[in-house]
């Protein structure tokens, strides 16, 4: 295990676990949450798109990565992430861009959320579904994650939006 990994598989296990924590000490309740919808979704992965084509990749992956711009929405923001599962953008965690380790990061249940973002960028180019639980960053909570992924100028892009458990 390089240090790299170490460090990272740290950082995202301590925000898995202090989410848990959270939610053990008060019983379930947290902070409301403004839900979004499966068409939210699709239509910012579409929104995403359009803009890439409109300003060029490195615009648009500076707009993705802005956590205060008009492609993060709450709950929603885009991730791009190339077929070896290497993310380009992230809103709201920098240390995962560009990271070359996160196809072996598992969710509580043992799935690889960014192995099967990049499988359905190959299954379904067209955009498909995901599913996987993950640290809700609206509430700090391990919720369940449906993302939309649809591949463009060979990046899947993808935004997911969380379902209350």
């Amino acid at each position: 295990m390089t240090i790299a990994f170490a460090s990272l598989t740290r950082r995202v296990f301590a925000v898995a676990g202090s989410a848990c924590l959270a939610v053990a000490l008060t019983g379930g309740a947290s902070a409301e949450v403004v839900r979004s919808t499966p068409e939210a979704a699709q239509s910012m992965v579409e929104r995403a798109i359009a803009h890439y084509d409109a300003v060029g990749e490195a615009q648009a992956f500076a707009d993705f990565n802005d956590a205060g711009g008009a492609f993060v929405d709450g709950e929603l923001y885009v991730i791009v992430c190339t077929d070896q599962g290497i993310y380009k953008t992230h809103a709201h965690n920098a240390a995962l861009i560009d990271n070359d380790i996160l196809m072996d990061i598992q969710d509580v249940n043992g799935a690889y959320p960014v192995r099967r973002i990049v499988d359905s960028l190959q299954a379904h180019p067209d955009g498909g579904w995901v599913d996987y639980v993950w640290v809700n960053p609206a509430n700090e909570a391990l919720e369940n994650k449906r993302v939309y992924v649809a591949e463009h100028a060979g990046y899947a892009f993808a935004v997911g939006y969380y379902e209350a458990n």
